[in-house]
């Protein structure tokens, strides 16, 4: 099998990483927010996903990411667009 080999010139969209933050209240831990972290470029990919939601037909903004790894990008943090200021939330495991 041969090794997967990308462009450099593919990743041009720069996007931030948003770790999310945490607060812990009388032995509850809950999610209060994200803050920015990291800047990266990737190739990134927009695309629309039909979803049916109580009924309806409802259009979900969806896309696909290509990056360098990074052990700070997970499925409970959020990636912004830079060129859009779009934000996206990470579903499901990241693949290395």
């Amino acid at each position: 099998m041969a090794k997967y080999k990308t462009e450099l010139s593919n990743f041009r969209t720069p996007l931030m990483l948003q770790i999310p933050v945490y607060k812990t209240s009388y032995g509850t831990t809950s999610k209060v927010g994200y803050e920015d972290s990291i800047t990266f470029l990737a190739s990134f990919k927009a695309k629309g996903t039909e979803v049916e939601k109580d009924g309806l037909l409802v259009i979900q903004e969806t896309a696909n990411v290509m990056c360098w790894y990074h052990p700070l990008i997970q499925s409970n943090a959020r990636i912004k667009n830079l060129n859009n200021g779009k934000v996206y939330e990470i579903l499901g495991d990241v693949e290395n």
